[in-house]
């Protein structure tokens, strides 16, 4: 029987930390990674992100896409622009834009209740604004401190759920939130719910139709590493980072494999050779223990990104001469030695990928090696 894997905590603590740290790991061009929260139904998602929203001071607003059928709720309704003798579009209420005349908050999230019981036309347009955040038929851009949160049901008999496709699953990082009774008997207390009800819950916390813990099976098998998750996950990724906030994002991101795959690489005490490590000549121990060990899968991953490393590496040259300088001849003899350590079958591989992916460096490389590298992977 294989072993199972560790879970992720979803309390809602857990969930609120999840939130918090991906609210304050920005992608480069300012947008927030949106996150999709699963649960059983009457949970309590829309109250958990609201009052999320009103403790921390940033603006909430809410869409419902299983309400929109054609999806005119989210584009909005158009109208012919007389100035311009262009149809545009009236920006619907729950869409921000900076100096909003109604509402405007600085920051804030966009709160998308029960995305999977959307019609397929409203999903698709969701795809973009997910995924670009911004709407190219309308000009709405999501403004700068924004993010989205959208909150999902399992699929389940007793009631209708659409499968999200990948496409738009690997546009979120996907969390759960459990049941707690200590978070849920402490919201009752302050709306004034009925002691009796508080204490018949905390006596009998199972009572519940549906108490399920966790990412539901069918969702984990959906999220996948992909390009686009790999790079949310480096960019929510902190050294050091709390282990049990790491495994939550890192599930969530690229799935419980994947997920404890990465946290098994960033433990362990053998690593691949860095691009670093090669270009400033402290390799060789280290490779040459990797060799004798056979550990091919750590020498291909080193040449892999020995390889990227040199795509945008800049080969420096005297401007009078036009001969390398002394800094990157000291570079090449160690990226030259690298190779050579590798030997023929490893050795040859790489060359097949510089003269693939990195040309600039293979005449200087030839001109080391005293060798012609180029072959028919590198043609053309």
């Amino acid at each position: 029987m294989a072993e199972e894997l560790p879970k992720p905590s979803y309390n809602t603590a857990m969930v609120e930390r999840i939130i918090d740290w991906v609210r304050s790991h920005p992608l480069p061009d300012g947008r927030i990674v949106p996150v999709c929260i699963w649960s059983e139904r009457g949970l309590g998602k829309t109250v958990f992100v609201r009052t999320y929203c009103e403790e921390r001071g940033i603006g909430f607003r809410g869409y419902t896409p299983a309400h929109d059928q054609d999806g005119s709720e989210m584009a909005g309704l158009p109208y012919l622009e007389e100035d311009i003798k262009r149809t545009v579009y009236a920006r619907p209420m729950w869409l921000p834009q900076a100096g909003d005349a109604v509402e405007w908050h600085e920051k804030g999230v966009i709160f998308i209740d029960e995305i999977n019981r959307a019609n397929p036309s409203v999903l698709s347009g969701l795809m973009e604004l997910l995924g670009e955040g911004k709407m190219e038929k309308t000009g709405w851009k999501l403004p700068e401190g924004w993010g989205f949160i959208c909150a999902a049901n399992p699929p389940n008999k007793r009631y209708q759920v659409r499968e999200l496709d990948e496409a738009l699953m690997n546009r979120m990082l996907h969390i759960a939130m459990d049941f707690d009774v200590v978070s849920w008997a402490a919201w009752a207390e302050s709306t004034n719910v009925n002691e009796d009800v508080i204490s018949f819950l905390a006596r009998f916390p199972n009572s519940l139709a549906e108490t399920n813990a966790g990412m539901p099976d069918e969702v984990k098998e959906q999220i996948r590493a992909t390009p686009r998750t790999l790079e949310y996950l480096a960019r929510l990724y902190e050294p050091g980072m709390d282990a049990a906030l790491l495994r939550a994002l890192a599930h969530g991101l690229i799935g419980p494999i994947a997920g404890e795959a990465f946290i098994q690489h960033l433990t362990a005490s053998d690593k691949p050779v860095t691009p670093r490590e090669v270009f400033t000549g402290v390799f060789q121990d280290k490779l040459g223990s990797h060799i004798s060990q056979g550990r091919g899968d750590l020498i291909e991953a080193s040449i892999t990104m020995v390889v990227a490393t040199m795509v945008r590496y800049h080969l420096e040259r005297d401007q009078r001469t036009g001969e390398l300088t002394p800094r990157m001849q000291a570079v090449l003899r160690s990226v030259v030695t690298y190779i050579q350590m590798l030997g023929t079958q490893w050795g040859r591989k790489m060359l097949d990928e510089v003269c693939r992916q990195a040309p600039h460096w293979v005449e200087p490389l030839e001109q080391a090696l005293g060798q012609r590298i180029r072959s028919t992977a590198g043609a053309g």
